[in-house]
C-alpha cells in the first residue's frame, strides 16, 4: 500500500471511529473497503456469487412458472417477483460476514415473511391497494439485505451508515449493468430478427434472471472491489446533488404559482417520487462525504447545495402534505390518500431532523456526523411505513 493508499486508508478509519466504530473495527472494515481484502475476496468468493446469481435468476423463473400451479395470479406475481432478488445478497453477505446461526436464522425468517406479505396478504385485483404493496415490499425486502449487511447489528448506528452506503454503490452498479444489459440484449434482438428469428422468447427468458442475478454481482463487486463504488456513486451524489436543489427549487415555484396549491393524485404521486429521489440523495451523499474530509470534517463545496436542496424539500413537503390531507378529509378516504399521507409524514420527519442538524453543522454549530446518525436512526421508521403499506393497508376496509 502506498502513501496516498495509506492516507485514504487513515481517513476512512478516523471517519467510521467517528460515528461510532472501535479503533479495531474501523481500521478491519476501512481496509476491506479501501483494498478488497479479506477471504472473501478470492476466487472463492466470485465462484460463491456467480453461483448465487445463477440461483437468484432461476428462484424468479420458477416462481413465473409456478404461478399458474400455486394459484398465483398476475398481481401476485407483481409483488412477488422483486422481493425474490434479496435473498442472493442477503445470503452473500451472511456468508462474508460470518453470521451466526441466530442471525441466520432470523434473516430466513424475515424472508419468508416478505414472501408470505407478497402472496398471502389478499388483495382485489388491480386495486390502488395492491399497485402500492407491490412498490412498497421492495424496501421491505431490501431492508433484510442491510440487516445481512450489518451482520445482524440492527441496532448499530455505524452499521446502518454503512448499509446506506452499500445500497447507493449497488445501486450506481445496477444501473450500469442495466444499460449495458439492456443495450446488449436489444442488440441481440434486432439482429435476430433481422434474420427472421423471434427473439421474444429469448428476452422474456434473459431479462427477468438477469435483472435478478446483477443484484447479486452488483453486491459482490460493491464488497470486494469497494474503489468501483467508491469512485463513481459519491461524484455522481456531488454532481446531482445542486441540479437536485435547482430542480426541486423550480417545482415548489411553478406549483405554489401556477397551480394555487392545489394539486391532484397524479400531481402528489410526481411530487412524492421528487421527495423519495431528495431523501435518497440526502441521505448517500451525506455518507459518501470524501474520506479525506474524515479527518477534517468541515464544510465542503457540496454541503451547502445539499442543504439547500433539503430545506426546499421539507417547503415543497409542507405543500403536498397539506394538499394530501385536504383531499382526504374532504374527498374521503382511499388507500393512496392514506399511502400519501404517510409517506410524507415520514419523509418529513427525515427532511426537518435533517435540515435542522445539517444547518448547525453548515455554521459551525454541530458536527456532519450528528447528520448521519439521525439519518441512520430515522431509517426504520421508513422500512416501518413501507411494511405498513405493503401489509395492513390492503386488509382495510377502504382498500376493498
Amino acid at each position: 500500500m502506498d502513501g496516498s493508499d495509506g492516507a485514504a486508508l487513515a481517513a476512512e478509519s478516523a471517519r467510521l471511529r467517528a460515528v461510532g466504530l472501535s479503533a479495531d473495527e474501523a481500521d478491519l472494515i476501512a481496509r476491506r473497503r479501501l483494498t478488497g481484502s479479506g477471504p472473501a475476496a478470492s476466487a472463492d468468493g466470485l465462484a460463491t456469487a456467480v453461483a448465487l446469481a445463477v440461483m437468484a435468476g432461476a428462484v424468479v423463473h420458477l416462481a413465473r412458472l409456478g404461478g399458474d400451479a400455486l394459484g398465483l395470479d398476475d398481481g401476485a406475481l407483481l409483488r412477488l417477483v422483486p422481493v425474490l432478488l434479496a435473498p442472493g445478497p442477503v445470503v452473500l453477505l451472511a456468508l462474508r460476514r460470518g453470521a451466526s446461526r441466530r442471525t441466520w436464522a432470523g434473516l430466513a425468517a424475515a424472508l419468508v415473511a416478505v414472501v408470505l406479505a407478497a402472496t398471502a396478504v389478499p388483495h382485489r385485483p388491480g386495486s390502488d391497494a395492491e399497485l402500492l404493496a407491490a412498490l412498497h415490499l421492495p424496501v421491505v425486502a431490501w431492508s433484510v439485505v442491510l440487516v445481512a449487511h450489518a451482520g445482524g447489528r440492527v441496532r448499530d448506528l455505524a452499521a446502518r451508515v454503512a448499509a446506506v452506503r452499500f445500497t447507493g454503490e449497488v445501486a450506481v452498479l445496477y444501473v450500469l449493468f442495466a444499460l449495458g444489459g439492456g443495450a446488449l440484449l436489444g442488440l441481440t434482438a434486432g439482429l435476430l430478427g433481422a434474420v427472421g428469428i423471434d427473439a421474444e422468447p429469448l428476452v422474456e427468458w434473459v431479462l427477468p434472471a438477469g435483472a435478478a442475478g446483477a443484484v447479486v454481482v452488483a453486491a459482490w463487486l460493491v464488497e470486494t472491489r469497494p474503489r468501483l463504488g467508491t469512485g463513481i456513486a459519491p461524484l455522481l451524489a456531488q454532481v446531482f446533488t445542486p441540479l437536485l436543489a435547482v430542480t426541486v427549487a423550480g417545482v415548489a415555484v411553478v406549483y405554489a404559482v401556477g397551480s394555487g396549491g392545489r394539486f391532484d393524485r397524479d400531481v402528489v404521486a410526481l411530487l412524492d417520487v421528487l421527495l423519495v429521489l431528495v431523501v435518497g440523495l440526502a441521505v448517500y451523499g451525506q455518507v459518501a462525504r470524501d474520506t479525506d474530509r474524515a479527518l477534517n470534517p468541515g464544510v465542503g463545496w457540496d454541503d451547502r447545495p445539499r442543504l439547500a436542496t433539503v430545506v426546499l424539500a421539507v417547503l415543497l413537503d409542507v405543500g403536498v402534505l397539506v394538499a394530501t390531507l385536504g383531499r382526504l378529509s374532504g374527498l374521503g378516504v382511499t388507500p393512496n390518500r392514506i399511502a400519501a399521507v404517510g409517506l410524507n409524514a415520514v419523509l418529513m420527519v427525515v427532511l426537518v431532523g435533517t435540515a435542522v442538524r445539517l444547518t448547525a453543522a453548515v455554521r459551525g454549530r454541530g458536527a456532519m456526523s450528528a447528520v448521519e446518525r439521525w439519518q441512520a436512526a430515522s431509517l426504520p421508521a421508513v422500512v416501518v411505513w413501507a411494511a405498513v403499506v405493503a401489509v395492513l393497508l390492503p386488509l382495510l376496509p377502504v382498500a376493498g
